[in-house]
């Protein structure tokens, strides 16, 4: 006798599951070829492999979960499972991120590990799958502080059941109150879920379980990221998928939960276009002096450096002023030809806790040159150390220019004839700080008739 087409036993659970891999392609096609690159490859053109890459293995996870999934939630509640996991926002950092195809291929290996049942040979191999894929998952290691675990925890739980702030913002340097109700919440879920799923709950507690390690990981600079949850979300979907069960609940779950998670995803594929994209919606979902110091950037790659002043100046206005900000904000003013704003923005990220950098100061002595304070400017020069921008050592040498001493120019030409800063930079700064003739003079000393 044929199974009813509309019973848990019929063939509509697996044309459901036909039809969500169906709407993951189109979902995620954007991303392949936004030209978001996270990391700088050094390879133009190459990011959309990397994605079409990280895509491959997405599905591929999606197809061992889908396995996994009937084995262990046979009927309707397996497609709802599948929705879960393929459909939900936090999938899209790892497709979109270059640097997370290991995560991809590690969740991937770990899935198709546990798909294998009966015969020792293909146990084995799916143990070694497994072992494989948990040693690429939690290769991240644990957090640099006991204390960003349990804000930790809480931030990846609303992750996993409220997913509206996916954008990689938050730093835990800079924290916003921790939802605690959420780690809360995912604890009262998941009792009702093992006292439903019984003993086929446990295998997925555990991928939950397992999970935490990698998704408790903050970066050296304090980021917190997302994309390393796959695995967590792998234990949560199964977990709803065996407590359901045959239930003819999960029929009546399997569109409302497709249609609400085609939506945030949609959303998040968004915000993962760009660059740019992601920067505005990392200060929208988790304003801090890292969100601000980052928009900053966006906005300097896109030449509005009015704007950008504006967000590094918000960025070092707290009591821990954001590193980025502090290097970028006297150079950004310098490049806007706005001396004054050069020392104003210096002394402000001083005072701020920025610390002597050699981004601040080189740009000050420049700045005090420009303006004529040349004692001044000469003795701020002096102090940078390890000067990385060049500009101190422009400052020095244009000092000693203008009292007609051309031997420290002419030796830094000879022993380092590649390094910054070369005669036009030293001729560009006596011309701005009014020095017409001694530009000049230094110009016609360095033309090729004059040299020795």
């Amino acid at each position: 006798m044929r199974p009813d087409p509309v019973s848990p036993d019929g063939p509509w659970p697996a044309r459901a599951a036909g039809l969500l891999f169906a709407l993951v392609l189109p979902l995620y096609l954007p991303l392949l070829g936004s030209g978001f690159v996270w990391e700088d490859l050094g390879r133009p053109g190459s990011a959309s492999l990397e994605r079409l890459h990280s895509l491959a293995w997405m599905l591929g996870s999606g197809v061992a979960f889908a396995f996994l999934a009937r084995r262990l939630a046979p009927g309707w509640a397996w497609p709802v499972g599948l929705a879960l996991f393929l459909l939900h926002p936090l999938r899209v950092p790892g497709v979109a991120l270059v640097d997370a195809r290991l995560d991809q291929v590690g969740l991937c290996l770990v899935l198709a590990g546990l798909v294998p049942s009966g015969g020792s040979w293909r146990r084995l191999l799916g143990l070694g799958l497994a072992i494989c894929g948990l040693a690429l998952s939690l290769r991240e290691g644990l957090p640099l502080s006991p204390e960003f675990v349990g804000p930790a925890a809480a931030f990846q739980a609303q992750a996993l059941l409220w997913p509206v702030h996916n954008a990689p913002g938050l730093n835990l340097r800079w924290p916003p109150p921790a939802p605690w109700q959420a780690l809360a919440l995912l604890a009262v879920l998941v009792l009702p879920a093992l006292a439903l799923g019984r003993r086929r709950a446990l295998l997925p507690l555990l991928l939950l379980l397992l999970g935490v390690a990698p998704a408790l990981v903050v970066r050296e600079d304090g980021l917190l990221l997302a994309r390393s949850l796959g695995l967590s979300l792998s234990g949560l979907a199964l977990l709803v998928a065996v407590a359901l069960g045959r239930s003819q609940a999960s029929l009546l779950l399997l569109p409302v939960l497709s249609l609400a998670l085609l939506f945030s995803t949609g959303r998040a594929v968004g915000q993962w276009r760009s660059d740019d994209a992601l920067a505005l919606a990392a200060l929208q979902s988790w304003p801090s002096p890292w969100s601000r110091a980052w928009s900053g950037i966006v906005l300097e790659r896109r030449g509005a450096l009015d704007e950008a002043r504006a967000f590094y100046l918000e960025a070092i206005s707290d009591p821990l002023p954001e590193s980025r900000a502090c290097q970028r904000l006297a150079l950004l003013s310098l490049e806007r030809g706005q001396p004054a704003d050069v020392l104003l923005d210096g002394a402000q990220a001083l005072e701020g806790g920025c610390g002597p950098l050699p981004e601040l100061r080189a740009p000050m002595a420049y700045a005090q040159a420009w303006l004529g304070q040349w004692d001044r400017a000469e003795v701020e020069a002096m102090q940078v150390s390890d000067d990385n921008t060049g500009i101190a050592t422009t400052v020095r040498l244009a000092a000693g220019a203008r009292r007609g001493e051309l031997g420290p120019l002419r030796v830094w030409q000879t022993e380092r004839p590649d390094d910054p800063p070369v005669v036009a930079d030293v001729v560009e700064l006596l011309r701005r700080a009014g020095e017409e003739e001694r530009a000049a003079w230094v110009e016609a000393q360095d033309a090729p008739e004059a040299l020795p």
